[in-house]
């Protein structure tokens, strides 16, 4: 018998403009205050995101960030979302992700990120306090 159950109204939604493949990777911080999502072939604009490279990101991919209330309560909306520094279509930002063992750094594999124009891969790294 399964006795898995939905937990009402705690549903994860993207705010990206596009989003494809969203949920594509998950991971927790260690106290389980955060959440990271990946969406593989996100296309994100500034408004709605921190560190963008432009004005828009193509469908490189996003990762959108959710954390708890002072509650304990899941917010369904995201409280950050990432995007390439340097977007490009296709560059698979967000395939991994880890948060850091000291939780303060969020590090973002990108395997087809732009390096000096070129597609070499890149991670990102970003400072979990600002989410």
């Amino acid at each position: 018998m399964n006795k898995w159950k939905t937990i009402p109204d705690t549903v994860f939604v993207s705010s990206a403009s596009r989003t494809r493949d969203f949920g594509s990777n998950i991971t927790f911080n260690n106290t389980g205050t955060l959440l990271a999502i990946g969406g593989l072939f996100s296309q994100v604009y500034d408004e709605q995101a921190i560190f963008t490279g432009g004005n828009t990101s193509p469908v490189g991919g996003a990762v959108f960030i959710y954390k708890k209330d002072d509650s304990g309560a899941w917010v369904n909306r995201p409280s950050a979302v990432l995007a390439s520094n340097s977007p490009t279509d296709y560059a698979y930002f967000g395939r991994s992700f880890v948060f850091s063992p000291t939780e303060n750094k969020l590090f973002v594999g990108e395997p087809q990120g732009l390096v000096n124009q070129r597609s070499y891969g890149s991670v990102n790294i970003y400072d979990s306090s600002l989410f």
